[in-house]
């Protein structure tokens, strides 16, 4: 069946499998509670997908607390398949743009987001916000981050690659290149395989970001940070944020320095390092002002 336009106002429904019981945070796809659902639909063919149109406004709520203000985009829904084309996601939070591409066995995975809907999102200018992850996965409770993106990301949400990815965050934080995140929702465990064109920064922004995806307030870059004040860097970082190695070229304001060191934090916050940096222009004296 094909329809030419279909509009529904302040549309309500509720689902609940009852051979489940499950208490989750966030939205419970075997418990669903959706209301003030409005959209408009043309050319809907439910004949040969299960369900493919050009959505325009699609607005509602979830009693988790989910409010979604606007889905707009070409989607196509099928039994293992949701291609989002021309896409507009928008949250009081957060706004994707451009296309996403989920692939499932069936939307029994969608209970499992992390390990079993795979994702390929091409984002241009789009802002994501952890409070409205937070509603589809587990783990995020404690994690607070913004951040602007645009490039491609792909893979499961615990095995995420990132290619030609340009992010901002904080005030001053401008990151550019191909990125690997294996174990998230878990920030603690998640390996990382970092490739950077470029990264820029300061201890200010690095503190807020780093309490901030810790979910500890007191969590904060070494105090020497600060020392080296506006920082770039381009080259590699590999391991977890508390036990890293690190290569590539860092400019500040004291020097060059093109590190080929390992870090490690331990739980009271304090650095040890070992490796070798080469420094070029280095200025000492400033290690000694207040």
């Amino acid at each position: 069946m094909i329809f030419e336009r279909t509009v529904v106002n302040n549309f309500h429904f509720r689902f609940h499998d009852l051979n489940k019981n499950n208490k989750i945070t966030g939205i419970n796809f075997d418990d669903l509670d959706v209301y003030n659902l409005s959209v408009a639909v043309n050319n809907m063919d439910l004949k040969h997908h299960t369900f493919k149109g050009d959505v325009q406004h699609l607005t509602l709520k979830e009693k988790a607390g989910f409010y979604l203000k606007n889905y707009s985009a070409l989607t196509t829904i099928d039994t293992n398949r949701i291609l989002a084309q021309h896409l507009i996601i928008q949250t009081p939070k957060s706004i994707i743009r451009n296309q996403l591409d989920m692939r499932f066995k069936d939307f029994g995975d969608f209970g499992d987001f992390v390990n079993k809907v795979h994702i390929d999102g091409q984002l241009h200018s789009s802002h994501i916000s952890s409070t409205d992850i937070a509603y589809f996965t587990t783990g995020l409770e404690k994690i607070n981050f913004e951040l602007g993106v645009d490039g491609r990301i792909t893979g499961l949400v615990n095995n995420l690659k990132a290619k030609s990815l340009t992010i901002t965050a904080g005030r001053a934080t401008f990151i550019k290149g191909d990125f690997n995140f294996k174990g998230l929702p878990d920030w603690d465990k998640t390996h990382l395989d970092l490739k950077f064109d470029q990264l820029a920064t300061n201890k200010k922004d690095l503190d807020y970001l780093y309490s901030h995806f810790t979910g500890d307030p007191k969590a904060v870059a070494p105090e020497i940070v600060g020392r080296f004040g506006n920082v770039n860097f381009t080259g590699e970082f590999k391991g977890l944020q508390n036990d890293f190695a690190a290569t590539g070229t860092f400019k500040t304001q004291l020097g060059r320095f093109d590190p080929n060191i390992k870090l490690k934090i331990n739980k009271d916050g304090i650095p040890a390092y070992t490796g070798t940096v080469d420094a070029y222009d280095f200025k000492p004296g400033c290690f000694n002002r207040r």
